[in-house]
């Protein structure tokens, strides 16, 4: 039995935060899984989150900040899904593009009839757009680069984007370890940035944080 979560576009327009600082531990279960879907849908697309057990605690952070046109996030998360279903696509204007890198643990992405399974610093291209899956395997570390997209639009063929989502790019030799090298380096700015934003760990709230500009 999996317990679900939806957020929807109506609120993700007028509450896009541009400063994310979340941590569910010292939460109830239910509390910690409701920050946790609202963060993704005010910030990402509107979507379902799933837990395959509502009984047990939902342990994971997530600290984000823009980088420029960028939006950077780390997480680590005990395992759940993220489903992006065709009429959320309908109702939904939400177009960027997210770039997931996974450090720790095993996560399965699925989008446009293409599948495969992220770890060991591998990366992938989900599409706002279109529909799409992210399944947890187990327990997991990743980076999201969310990118708006006409920045990649004026960058890439058309055909690289139409045909290169929810395709696992290996990070551990060739250009994909330099690509994925890179992705990790401006998630640790982001990391050092967002520190310097916040302040001392003792000066912040155990739970979320949500700012704005």
């Amino acid at each position: 039995m999996t317990e679900r979560e939806r957020w929807s576009d109506s609120t993700r327009k007028s509450t896009k935060p541009t400063v994310v600082s979340l941590d569910t531990r010292g939460l109830d279960s239910t509390e910690g899984r409701n920050l946790w879907a609202n963060t993704v849908g005010t910030l990402y697309c509107e979507s379902d989150v799933a837990w395959p057990n509502p009984r047990q605690p939902f342990i994971a952070e997530w600290g984000g900040h823009p980088i420029g046109e960028l939006h950077v996030s780390t997480m680590r998360a005990d395992v759940h899904s993220v489903i992006r279903s065709p009429a959320m696509v309908r109702s939904d204007d939400a177009g960027d593009f997210l770039v997931l890198v996974v450090t720790d643990g095993n996560v399965r992405v699925t989008q446009n009839g293409r599948s495969g399974v992220l770890e060991q610093g591998s990366f992938a291209l989900l599409d706002c757009a279109a529909p799409f899956e992210f399944e947890a395997e187990s327990n997991f570390r990743q980076v999201v680069i969310d990118t708006p997209r006409p920045l990649l639009e004026a960058r890439l063929p058309q055909r690289v984007l139409e045909q290169g989502t929810g395709l696992p790019i290996s990070g551990i030799s060739g250009t994909g370890r330099l690509v994925s090298r890179f992705l990790l380096d401006v998630a640790e700015q982001d990391r050092m940035s967002l520190a310097r934003l916040m302040g001392p760990p003792d000066c912040q709230r155990v739970g979320t944080t949500v700012a704005r500009y």
